[in-house]
């Protein structure tokens, strides 16, 4: 059994979302944290997921995620900060209450991973003159990440839609490019059936 602390780190009244798959949404809490939480249903029906295999669930995602961006592969990956409890409001209860009243709905701690947010897009939406030279970037983080374990990955990721590119922000910087996503791919020595440590880092 995991058992998730938690998150008292900053946080804005109303999240943004900033990204979805099949299987996972994430939310922009502050203006330099993410978190990524598991999903269940289509359409009108999706909803958070909650139980305890969802906080299993986000908590193995984190120690994936810690391993690949730690010093052992020091690979390029969303900087991970811990799985915890986040608490959030109902986002479909924020936009239809007047204002005034927002903050009398009560927030409920959902099981997410909480990141360091990336500002940077995907390859797939870059100058097509520079998609071969970021593709070649990230093609060497991905062999790190093969190196580390994740064998799947050769087939199944898709490096324009999953990769983002960091633009330098003056001439002393160089392109840089992070891989997402990693951490929901199977890691040897990281078993479901044998439940890693709890998170416990801080913001």
């Amino acid at each position: 059994m995991v058992y998730l602390q938690t998150y008292n780190g900053p946080s804005s009244f109303l999240p943004k979302k900033v990204g979805a798959g099949p299987n996972a949404i994430v939310y922009q809490i502050s203006p330099d944290i993410v978190v990524k939480f598991l999903t269940e249903g289509k359409g009108l029906l999706r909803k958070i997921r909650e139980d305890d295999f969802a906080e299993h669930d986000i908590n193995t995602e984190y120690v994936v995620a810690d391993r690949l961006y730690g010093p052992d592969f020091r690979i390029s990956i969303p900087e991970p900060i811990g799985a915890f409890k986040v608490p959030i409001r109902p986002l479909l209860l924020q936009h239809l209450m007047p204002k005034k009243f927002r903050d009398t709905v009560t927030k409920r701690k959902l099981p997410g991973f909480v990141m360091k947010k990336v500002n940077g897009i995907y390859i797939e939406d870059a100058p097509e003159n520079k998609k071969k030279e970021l593709i070649e970037l990230a093609e060497v983080e991905l062999s790190k990440a093969l190196m580390a374990g994740l064998s799947f990955l050769r087939n199944e990721y898709n490096v324009e839609k999953n990769v983002l590119w960091v633009p330098p922000k003056n001439n002393s910087e160089q392109d840089r490019v992070v891989l997402t996503g990693l951490s929901a791919y199977h890691l040897p020595g990281v078993f479901r059936e044998s439940p890693p440590k709890p998170a416990s880092k801080s913001n």
